[in-house]
């Protein structure tokens, strides 16, 4: 499995190396020099077959994508290229597809807020987000910055779900999930 690498190559490097389609969110190889290669043979075979293709695979843990026998994350280096300067330690994916590469879906997020925006999990069996059983009632709870807010007990699942819903929307702002 591809180890995340934060730092990424100078965003010059990468736009000689790659186009990014908007509409897609893709990176494309471009076609490189010879002077990139050690013959022009090796130039030749790698340009056949790269050039103008979508650079990278996808795994469990969304797109990567290998410059110099490196794997990056395909997010990170997207962000590299849309926005000079420094690339922040967690890029979000605001739709939680992390494959989805488009400039829209992408913005910078701390832990926190990128633990905001995550989905209902698996095991709950309330059927929302935030909303536990609790001995014939209905607990809603809520986490930010690594603490547990108890936001009281209620008679439906509904009422629960609904103080869930709008401290989500004061806690995590923009990151709010309620799903």
């Amino acid at each position: 499995m591809a180890v995340p690498r934060l730092t990424i190559p100078a965003r010059r490097r990468l736009l000689r190396l790659f186009v990014y389609d908007p509409a897609t969110g893709d990176l494309i190889w471009r076609e490189r020099p010879a002077s990139d290669f050690v013959s022009v043979g090796e130039a030749k075979r790698w340009n056949g077959r790269y050039a103008r293709t979508i650079a990278g695979w996808n795994n469990s843990t969304g797109r990567w994508v290998t410059i110099n026998g490196t794997d990056y994350q395909a997010h990170r280096v997207i962000w590299r290229i849309l926005h000079p300067g420094r690339v922040p330690s967690l890029v979000d994916h605001r739709d939680l597809n992390k494959r989805n590469g488009r400039a829209d879906n992408l913005r910078a997020a701390t832990s926190s807020q990128n633990n905001s925006n995550v989905t209902m999990p698996r095991n709950n069996s309330t059927g929302y987000k935030g909303v536990y059983e609790d001995h014939g009632k209905f607990r809603a709870q809520i986490r930010h910055d690594g603490i547990v807010y108890y936001l009281g007990r209620f008679l439906t699942k509904e009422e629960a779900y609904a103080a869930y819903c709008a401290e989500a929307d004061r806690l995590h702002g923009e990151f709010a999930r309620h799903q």
